[in-house]
């Protein structure tokens, strides 16, 4: 595919470099998301583009769909295609529901809030629970996953609290993993920040092969965005092990 031309600027180490490089920076409106108010949701839209839009969309971005996400008192943002392909990954595994099951819980959730109507989001979902266990026994993670009693009190007082359903409660606590260091200074789980050894890992490992068809999404991927979704993933798969844990021991 061809690409798009690009100004070869100075790098940016003054004002005058800044102002020079984001205004050569291509970036083109593509599409106009217009929300309206029904009784009858739709969780999934599809856009029609050009062959060579959705071309330079899937090579740029890695991804063809893009999840939106409403903050409380922030602007909506989309994700990046490593939150996208984990927690796509994690649906094809049975641990986590599929985009479509989960975009409309959430807006129940939502609703309930609203409506001031809280329930209990306990899941003591055993399956999903041996299929986290094992990925992390396999990554040579589960020990010390095991013993941090922060990370299953955390995710069973989000679902006692009922304010958000059960997939939102593993993806927020795993986004606490993943941002820790950054947010605090230090890791809540250091392995996770150390991108090229969980990638080793999973390389060394059985995992990918024994779910060769749930991985495949990840592993056509460049290899810096293999190890860049692997991270993601394993805060996932941390989150989703704290919470099935914690919902069936509770």
């Amino acid at each position: 595919m061809s690409e798009l031309p690009r100004e070869k600027l100075p790098l940016p180490t003054n004002v005058s470099n800044v102002f020079l490089a984001m205004s050569h920076a291509f970036a083109f409106p593509i599409l106009d998301l217009k929300i309206t108010s029904s009784d009858l949701s739709d969780n999934i839209v599809e856009v029609k583009v050009s062959p060579k839009i959705y071309e330079l969309i899937k090579n740029t971005q890695q991804i063809d769909e893009f999840p939106i996400v409403l903050p409380v008192n922030s602007p909506m943002t989309f994700w990046t295609y490593d939150l996208t392909i984990a927690t796509n990954i994690l649906s094809s595994l049975g641990i986590m529901s599929d985009k479509k099951k989960w975009i409309t819980n959430s807006q129940k959730k939502i609703v309930d809030l609203l409506d001031n109507k809280k329930t209990s989001m306990k899941n003591p979902n055993a399956r999903a629970l041996e299929i986290s266990e094992e990925i992390l026994q396999e990554l040579k993670l589960l020990d010390e996953i095991r013993d941090n009693a922060l990370i299953s009190i955390t995710t069973m007082d989000l679902a006692e609290r009922g304010e958000m359903d059960s997939d939102t409660i593993i993806y927020k606590v795993a986004l606490a993993i993943y941002h820790s260091k950054n947010m605090a200074g230090k890791s809540l789980i250091p392995e996770v920040d150390d991108d090229a050894g969980l990638y080793l890992k999973f390389a060394q490992s059985e995992l990918k092969d024994k779910y060769a068809k749930e991985f495949s999404p990840m592993m056509v991927l460049p290899l810096e965005a293999q190890t860049k979704t692997i991270k993601i993933l394993v805060c996932l798969i941390i989150s989703a092990y704290g919470y099935y844990k914690a919902s069936i021991e509770d």
